[in-house]
């Protein structure tokens, strides 16, 4: 069964219908309650969610579908992320309740995710291999299966890697000329982004696209919001320019009493030089002062940087592991970086 109808009733009078912002809470409680099954943590916020569901281009009616139960409790739900151009690798996400489980909610919600996500191969180059991705926790078994049920199969993970510091770290050594400001000194976020760009060529799964609406999104997710800091964006500079950076929020999405690095990059030209380590010791150092004594990221466990490397080397461990799942949807010319 897939969801052709807006609003369709299932067996025991379960409706189908996209969300709207009105079902916010609703799915935060859904969410939270699986996160807190697989992982032991809330991981899920209101203002995150509202954030998601605001993303430039993210449209809920026709990228959305919810199930619920005739008293209006959210017990499934499905989103197709393609806002990307080229549409080549479009994101399906989705959640199931634990007491409807085994009713074929979860297989229902992952074929109209791939229906919806076949939409997109025709905003794409004809010659374009089109991939449709998603994840699960590790420990998501039930999910992993009903993924490779569907067709999915995992060939890499990620990970969240963590320090917890007991005393103050090491002290960055810079490379030669560079010096140190924060983003509100800066304030120039489209040269930042488009440093970023630049340095996440390398970073699997890029695909380049257009500068205004790309910055648009970036712009959306990282300069909005309660935990935006803009003292925690750490800048490497060198002759004026932007050598590396160290963008952090100083409360991590699953853990208040964490800081969280939401992207580390360092400038091809100014890699191997030990650039990235000093910016991971700066940006403890400087959590250490405030009193946060752990610090989170994340990272492809298969980096094509080997930043895994990078991030032990630190004094990082890995604390929490995902699979990454894909489906080929048409093959074709893979554009994205891999």
């Amino acid at each position: 069964m897939t969801l052709q109808a807006l609003e369709k009733p299932l067996e025991g009078n379960l409706i189908v219908r996209p969300v709207t912002i009105d079902d916010l809470e609703n799915a935060i409680s859904l969410f939270n309650l699986c996160t807190k099954l697989e992982m032991g943590v809330e991981t899920n916020t209101i203002e995150d969610l509202r954030k998601e569901w605001e993303t430039p281009k993210f449209d809920l009616a026709t990228s959305t579908r919810a199930v619920f139960t005739p008293e209006g409790k959210m017990v499934g739900y499905v989103e197709l992320i393609d806002i990307r151009e080229p549409a080549v690798r479009p994101f399906v996400w989705g959640r199931v309740h634990p007491e409807y489980r085994g009713r074929g909610l979860g297989t229902m919600l992952i074929q109209w995710g791939e229906e919806r996500g076949r939409q997109a191969i025709d905003r794409c180059p004809p010659e374009a291999r089109v991939v449709l991705g998603t994840w699960a926790h590790e420990s998501a078994h039930d999910g992993k299966a009903l993924l490779e049920a569907n067709g999915f199969h995992s060939e890499r993970g990620s990970y969240q890697m963590l320090i917890e510091m007991t005393e103050a770290p090491p002290a960055p050594i810079w490379p030669e000329g560079i010096t140190v400001t924060t983003f509100d000194q800066f304030n120039d976020a489209k040269t930042l982004y488009t440093i970023h760009r630049e340095a996440f060529q390398d970073h699997r799964g890029f695909v380049e696209e257009d500068f205004e609406i790309a910055f648009e999104r970036w712009s959306h997710f990282m300069l909005k919001g309660e935990n935006y800091d803009p003292t925690a964006w750490f800048l490497a500079m060198k002759d004026g320019e932007i050598a590396g950076y160290s963008l952090c929020e100083p409360k991590a999405w699953d853990d208040p009493d964490k800081a969280f690095v939401e992207i580390l990059g360092v400038r091809r030209a100014y890699r191997k030089q030990g650039l990235g380590l000093a910016l991971l010791h700066h940006t403890f150092g400087k959590f250490w002062k405030r009193g946060t004594k752990k610090v989170g990221l994340g990272v492809d466990a298969t980096s094509i940087t080997n930043a895994v490397a990078l991030y032990e080397r630190a004094g990082m461990h890995v604390f929490r592991r995902f699979d990454m799942y894909e489906k080929e949807l048409r093959p074709g010319v893979e554009l994205s970086t891999q």
